[in-house]
């Protein structure tokens, strides 16, 4: 039993003299929950984790990026995935429709050294891997006990869990994903962003064709005319299949979700070959309109990461990479407040969080509207390598959010050329009529350009 020294009332001021239960509360179990409490125990601090389901569960987000691998190392839980038997990620392919173009994106190719893999994992192994990593750093979970309420007074944070229990912390992190227990109580403004709503249809198939050798374990993009479908190998048996379109086009055709995935898959020659003897191994799932993002990422006792600040499309596997690196930046900040004897965090400090995250997802948003643009489409699929602008955009889709020079002058270059073809549509990828399978040898050139 959690004590609470607020008996008599939950909203009585905390008395000075009586020390919080933990220096930091952490909301959610899942990567930026884990990767934030097991980075806090293991510097010492005395941390809480409430995590409102029972592990293992599913979860999508299956795609790892290989700059996360960073987070993961220094945790000291590295060691621990590649000995966990997941499916190892060397790169990422990108089709068109009917397979006549292709790209292939080979991660130690890339602008940027020591980048060369990541893995496909499946969420329900991986997600109890890093909380049970936490518990061994020294955090103390919860689990399953979701929070019903957050309350923050001038010096403290005090949650009241699903089983009325109550406890208080110097400071709070909210990564508990796409709820946003913090965002929606204190009612956060978003940004406006200028994406349509989508949704994603998608469960685990086994039969799925499948590619072999040195690509066997990269996720395999396919663009539609209205959307795109993701491969992911997450087993040698079960594989990760979605399908993402534009919600007011499934409601508009009146179809079941399961059916509008099947009718997508129908509709492309490229996938209607892979998924030719699949079999849904589970039940579909389907996740709406996930497009947000809060205008800013924290307050005087509380920093959001993950989902819980903001989240903008699958199409990168993004989604765990940028909940692994903001709770390993939110720790960090909030980390050194309190060793500074800082009451609150500064409001130029919550600034600095959210503009270096925004930063960094908007590298990322970048590339995610070129891939949605049909003009930025044809230059990302007709890749060059002069002044290495094919190797700097590998090196984007490998996850490089913090830019060095090199790699930001020559993505700024990219885009520029997107910007460009948008406007006069000098590049144009090449179509064929008749699909010619992709060799392991052409790695690194499209098809059809």
């Amino acid at each position: 039993m959690i004590r609470d020294p607020f008996a008599r009332s939950w909203f009585a001021l905390k008395p000075m003299s009586i020390k919080p239960d933990f220096d930091f509360l952490i909301i959610g179990g899942g990567p930026a929950g884990s990767v934030a409490a097991s980075w806090l125990a293991r510097a010492g601090w005395n941390v809480g984790v409430f995590e409102r389901e029972e592990f293992p569960r599913f979860k999508i987000g299956e795609s790892l990026l290989p700059d996360g691998n960073r987070a993961l190392k220094e945790i000291g839980v590295w060691e621990k995935v590649e000995a966990a038997g997941f499916v190892k990620k060397p790169g990422a392919e990108f089709f068109d429709e009917n397979g006549s173009r292709w790209v292939h994106n080979v991660f130690a190719d890339g602008l940027v050294p020591g980048r060369d893999y990541a893995y496909q994992v499946e969420r329900s192994r991986f997600d109890r891997l890093l909380l049970e990593h936490a518990v061994e750093c020294g955090a103390k979970v919860h689990q399953p006990c979701g929070i019903r309420r957050v309350e923050f007074t001038e010096d403290f944070v005090r949650v009241e869990t699903s089983s009325h229990e109550r406890c208080t912390g110097a400071y709070l992190l909210d990564a508990g994903g796409r709820p946003g227990m913090v965002g929606v109580q204190e009612k956060l403004d978003k940004d406006s962003l200028p994406y349509s709503p989508k949704v994603a249809v998608y469960s685990h198939f086994e039969g799925v064709s499948r590619f072999s050798g040195k690509r066997a374990g990269n996720i395999v993009i396919t663009r539609l005319p209205r959307g795109w479908s993701w491969i992911i190998p997450v087993s040698d048996k079960m594989t990760s299949v979605g399908f993402v379109g534009y919600v007011a086009d499934l409601r508009e055709t009146k179809e079941t979700p399961e059916t509008w995935f099947w009718n997508a898959v129908e509709g492309s020659l490229f996938l209607k070959e892979r998924m030719a003897g699949a079999k849904p191994g589970m039940k579909f799932h389907v996740t709406t309109d996930y497009t947000y993002q809060y205008r800013r990422f924290g307050g005087r006792r509380y920093l959001l990461a993950g989902d819980a600040a903001c989240f903008i499309d699958p199409i990168f596997s993004s989604g765990v990479y940028f909940a692994m690196e903001s709770s390993l930046q939110a720790a960090g900040v909030v980390a050194g407040h309190l060793r500074k004897g800082a009451s609150g965090l500064k409001p130029r400090a919550v600034s600095g969080y959210t503009r270096s995250l925004k930063r960094r997802v908007r590298v990322m948003r970048r590339l995610i509207e070129t891939f949605y643009s049909d003009r930025g489409f044809d230059v990302f699929m007709s890749p060059s390598e002069r002044f290495r602008l094919f190797s700097a955009v590998n090196s984007i889709v490998a996850g490089n959010t913090r830019m060095p020079f090199g790699l930001w002058i020559r993505y700024k270059l990219f885009l520029a050329i997107v910007r460009l073809n948008e406007r006069i549509s000098f590049i144009r990828a090449g179509r064929k009529s008749a699909r010619a399978e992709p060799s392991a040898e052409r790695v690194g050139h499209s098809s059809g350009g």
